[in-house]
């Protein structure tokens, strides 16, 4: 039985927690490329964090799609994988999956403009108030009417940002808009919000040397093709077979 590769490809990236692009995969040919473009991306921070975030993204987006990891390209819009109905709670799957986090999903214009609309209604209530006490009282007439005006207003604004910002916050489960269009740009938000933790994870990747990926790739190509590694050299052709999705 040959290797299938496609199938070798997916269970490299859940081994190393790494993404390997379709062009990139187009390179391999024998294991010692597969061995070589493995450690490229191991010893080099720069190519890791992104990797590994890109690898947490798709897995976990494929994960809640049903859709194939090789479907799930940075070039795909996040709107076909995840759509609109049931959407806040795929994302928490996702999030669950990744076990990072993720940028929030977002309330629709329509939303925000009605937040706005109410905590400018529930922030006049206490301004207002406070005026016509001040008023009844006797407290303010003429010139002082126009000096409490400009305090009343300042007031009412950033009594009204607290409330709008309240608001929206104890409606996060009504967002259904999508913080980012694309996969690329989903696993760039995570990499921004994770970079700290995914800079923790490197020391188990930077660790490991090339005889130990060589070993662990080897007995990933056996589980696949039933091959036995002593019988896997570096030049040991990986058959470009049909993908199954």
């Amino acid at each position: 039985m040959e290797p299938d590769k496609a199938g070798l490809i997916q269970r490299v990236e859940d081994e190393f927690q790494i993404s390997i692009s379709e062009e990139e995969m187009s390179l391999v040919r024998t294991a010692g490329d597969l061995q070589r473009l493995v450690m490229s991306k191991l010893v080099q921070e720069s190519l890791l964090v992104p990797s590994r975030a890109l690898y947490l993204v798709r897995r976990a987006l494929a994960e809640v799609s049903g859709a194939s990891r090789r479907i799930v390209r940075p070039d795909v819009a996040l709107e076909t994988l995840v759509p609109a109905d049931d959407r806040p709670a795929q994302w928490n799957q996702m999030v669950r999956t990744a076990g990072v986090r993720f940028p929030r999903l977002q309330h629709s214009a329509r939303w925000k403009d009605r937040m706005m609309l109410a905590s400018m209604a529930i922030s006049a209530v206490p301004v207002l108030a406070v005026w016509w006490a001040l008023y009844a009282l006797d407290w303010i007439r003429g010139l002082g009417i126009l000096l409490f005006s400009l305090p009343a207003a300042l007031g009412f604004l950033l009594l009204e940002s607290r409330v709008d910002k309240h608001l929206l916050e104890t409606t996060r489960g009504r967002a259904t808009e999508l913080p980012c269009e694309t996969v690329r740009e989903l696993a760039d938000a995570v990499l921004e919000a994770n970079s700290t933790t995914l800079l923790s994870s490197l020391g188990a990747g930077q660790a490991d040397t090339g005889e130990m990926v060589w070993a662990r790739i080897t007995e990933l190509i056996r589980r696949t093709g039933n091959l036995e590694p002593d019988r896997i050299e570096p030049g040991t052709v990986i058959p470009e077979l049909q993908q199954v999705d």
